[in-house]
């Protein structure tokens, strides 16, 4: 079975989505969509394993120092992986030894290969994992509308020993949350595959487990996460206003 692991976005120092609750419950919604710290609570009491935050702050801002992520780390000791923009090692070092349990590094071109290595080097190829967004047969990142074709770009992901990607289909003009060629592809490079996918229903979710047998493991799931688009979901929302998470 999947491992789901829901998507918190920051930007500002704030939660880019709102959980959609029951009439009556604006307040305290707004006060979690304020502090990502609770959100986070919010999830450890309903058995979340793991979260994955983008820190959208980070791509605009060269000084960044990743101040409110180290909130979220203090906030419970759920396994967290981030992903953001790291203008330098320092930052990573500082990340992994301070409750980050896991790395997701974006274009590895934007940084020095040797970084890389020793990065990889000290906290392994289970921590230091890739971002693979895919858009057609190129690997294509919106932050700098730089692309590589999908081979090449896991050939040098391959060549540093890297064993984990996070892949998502970018194109979503036709809704499509995976492309079984590309899954084929990837697995012949790495060994383990998250895939990011804002599946809508239950159904969604079970067609996902046909891919365990190529390394997808898990399914990061980020918007449907927050407008309650599973059954359960319901019954989160009801009793939420009466749980502490202060």
């Amino acid at each position: 079975m999947l491992l789901i692991i829901p998507s918190i976005e920051i930007f500002n120092g704030k939660c880019v989505t709102k959980i959609i609750g029951e009439q009556g419950t604006e307040m305290l919604y707004r006060e979690i969509e304020n502090n990502p710290e609770k959100l986070c609570k919010l999830f450890r009491k309903e058995n979340v394993k793991s979260i994955h935050v983008t820190d959208l702050d980070s791509y605009s801002t060269p000084d960044y120092h990743f101040e409110n992520i180290f909130k979220l780390t203090k906030a419970t000791f759920l396994p967290f992986q981030l992903q953001a923009h790291f203008y330098n090692f320092k930052h990573c070092n500082e990340l992994l030894n301070n409750g980050i349990h896991r790395l997701v590094l974006d274009d590895v071109n934007d940084y020095d290969i040797w970084d890389l290595r020793n990065l990889l080097l000290k906290y392994t190829n289970h921590r230091i994992i890739f971002s693979v967004p895919v858009f057609g047969n190129f690997v294509k990142f919106s932050y700098s509308n730089k692309s590589y074709p999908l081979i090449d770009y896991l050939e040098k992901i391959h060549s540093l020993v890297g064993m984990r990607v996070i892949y998502k289909e970018t194109n979503l003009l036709d809704r499509r949350f995976y492309v079984k060629e590309n899954i084929h592809i990837i697995k012949h490079f790495v060994k383990n595959i998250t895939l990011s996918a804002d599946i809508t229903d239950y159904h969604d979710l079970i067609k996902m487990n046909e891919f365990d047998k190529y390394g997808v493991d898990s399914l990061i799931i980020g918007k449907p996460f927050y407008e309650n688009s599973f059954s359960c979901q319901k019954i989160w929302r009801l009793i939420e206003s009466d749980i502490d998470i202060s």
